[in-house]
């Protein structure tokens, strides 16, 4: 499919790297100081999610899993692609965030008001939300 385009259903096409995704997570997660990149986590959560996290370890060849499960880690790597996609991680002051998010808070989704296109994407997302109002 080329690229840009949408898939039957006008479900948008996101291509990642995740080898550069991968590295960027790992420098997150190993921020010692609280700030922009650090990874908040729950304490609360199961010894196979941390498992999970750590199931990759870089080599010269790129990242390679060294346990079965890595569901934690894809899951991350995902949530970083869609952050870039909709350029939230551009957001300087989350206090007075851009027009095209309302609602954003800790305990529940943003939603999305008319998100950014993706690069080159003709095919507006749609976003649909179990917290819209």
């Amino acid at each position: 499919m080329p690229e840009g385009k949408a898939s039957a259903g006008d479900i948008p096409v996101l291509r990642i790297n995740t080898v550069v995704l991968k590295d960027q997570l790992a420098s997150q997660l190993a921020r010692q100081e609280h700030g922009p990149g650090f990874v908040h986590l729950p304490s609360w959560l199961p010894d196979t999610y941390w498992r999970e996290l750590v199931a990759e370890k870089r080599t010269v060849k790129g990242w390679e899993k060294t346990s079965k499960r890595n569901e934690a880690i894809d899951l991350n790597v995902y949530g970083l692609a869609l952050i870039r996609a909709l350029g939230m991680d551009k957001v300087q002051d989350w206090s007075a965030p851009p027009n095209w998010v309302r609602g954003a808070r800790l305990d529940e989704a943003p939603i999305l008001v008319n998100p950014p296109r993706i690069a080159r994407q003709k095919v507006q997302p749609r976003v649909y939300s179990r917290f819209r109002k």
